[in-house]
């Protein structure tokens, strides 16, 4: 069983001592120290940079680069994810960080650099100058404490924390796969569908540097009945074929430490990082699970408010619950929206003021009882009385015995007075001069 790294194939001589600008110290592909890879990553089809063709997880991939004395490698040896919404998280595989001759067991930050925010598929594509702006410094290294060079399966999980955020165009972050009820990995998973993505080697051209992505399938929470698997841990690794073309379709060199997508309600989380398979990546691989190493990737970023828009509900029915670069955002439903018997307006649910004519009934009986705008936020109430002059038993303000066969001689409510008896209601009030009937 073979660790998918790869050594470096291309360099961008620094030589900062000699005052020689990098620029000036391109290699051209083929020259220069090379390593080719036996095995090139099968069965992968191109990033494509459209957010019409690709989902935005396949933009949070990053690539690792070595740095030596003789310069930065322009080919990847590693993978990763950025995974908070800082944008200066990676997680990748711990092999991909791991030393044995340092006293840590972890690499140095200064002899590695990370690759975000292209605008194009293959790293060896960019001119000296866009690689080299794309590059971002490293500030620390985390590797998981329970990883031992690969002697104990299932702990092959690093963190990587940037100088500056990988900020621009294209570069985004996809949240880590939580162990919640619900999200975490469970036997029922068994044959959903995982995206690899990671800059390995190709079908086509001899080195890493290559933003591939190709479906697979999830076969078994560790080896499960994969031939020549194993051991491995189910509780922290996930197992899937690569057979299904004899050339072998999955991840290979290059891209240990990437990620294998899964969507869970709509949301894509990194759920798993490229650690191992067989040497050819014909047969099979493994990947570490993060929802089992969920509290080492929280407590080296910090405690996002959430990761994805389940983590995001406020209980009222009349929000949109999203996560927005892990704060949670509640954006109110267009008013009128249907709400547990009720109707939206501005983000709260409630009853409107009427639904039909009866709702508005008032204790007069000569009134018109009317339901505006029935059913909505806007719905109100109108109590009108009807025109005067109407043989309809009513006599209502303004009417009076002139204009009105149901009014008497006295004056309707409303109607200017002088004294009580000219009311038919028996009272008249008001200022001297300004008395109406009441």
């Amino acid at each position: 069983m073979t660790f998918r790294m790869h050594a470096a194939v291309l360099t961008i001589a620094l030589w900062l001592a000699a005052g020689c600008s990098p620029e000036e110290q391109v290699l051209p592909a083929g020259s220069g120290e090379t390593q080719v890879s036996e095995n090139p990553i099968y069965g992968g089809s191109a990033v494509s940079f459209n957010p019409r063709n690709d989902p935005a997880s396949h933009y949070s991939v990053v690539s690792l680069h070595e740095v030596t004395r003789k310069g930065i490698y322009m080919a990847p040896f590693c993978s990763g994810t950025l995974v908070d919404p800082t944008m200066t998280v990676v997680l990748t595989a711990g092999h991909c960080v791991y030393d044995r001759t340092t006293r840590s067991k972890v690499r140095r930050t200064s002899t590695v650099r990370i690759y975000a925010n292209p605008d194009n598929d293959s790293v060896l594509d960019d001119s000296s100058a866009a690689f080299l702006e794309r590059l971002h410094e490293v500030s620390e290294i985390a590797l998981h404490p329970g990883y031992n060079g690969g002697l104990t399966p299932g702990n092959d999980i690093a963190l990587i924390r940037l100088r500056t955020p990988a900020v621009g165009a294209t570069a985004t972050w996809t949240p880590p796969l939580p162990d919640t009820a619900g999200l975490g990995f469970t036997a029922a998973d068994i044959g959903i569908p995982l995206d690899f993505v990671g800059y390995g080697r190709t079908w086509f051209a001899s080195y890493t540097g290559y933003l591939q992505h190709v479906t697979g399938e999830l076969h078994a929470l560790g080896c499960g009945d994969i031939a020549g698997c194993g051991p491995a841990e189910p509780t922290k690794e996930i197992g899937y074929l690569q057979n299904s073309d004899p050339r072998g379709i999955g991840p290979c060199n290059g891209d240990s430490g990437g990620p294998a997508f899964i969507s869970r309600n709509g949301v894509d989380y990194v759920a798993g990082i490229t650690a191992r398979g067989d040497a050819a990546c014909t047969q099979y691989g493994l990947s570490t699970r993060v929802d089992a190493h969920i509290a080492f990737v929280r407590a080296f970023i910090g405690e996002p408010e959430c990761y994805g828009n389940g983590d995001c509900s406020d209980g009222n029915a009349c929000t949109i619950d999203t996560c927005n670069n892990g704060s949670c955002v509640f954006t109110p439903v267009p008013d009128n929206t249907g709400c547990n018997g009720g109707v939206c307006c501005g983000g709260a649910c409630s009853a409107p003021a009427c639904l039909v004519d009866a709702d508005c009934a008032d204790a007069e009986a000569c009134t018109i009882d009317l339901c505006l705008g029935s059913g909505s936020c806007a719905a109100s109430c109108t109590n009108g009385w009807p025109s005067c002059g109407l043989a309809d038993g009513c006599c209502g303000p303004g009417c009076s015995g002139a204009n009105d066969p149901d009014c008497s001689a006295c004056l309707s409510l409303g109607a200017s007075c002088t004294a009580n008896a000219d009311c038919c209601s028996g009272s008249c009030g008001g200022k001297k001069g300004q008395k109406t009937c009441r």
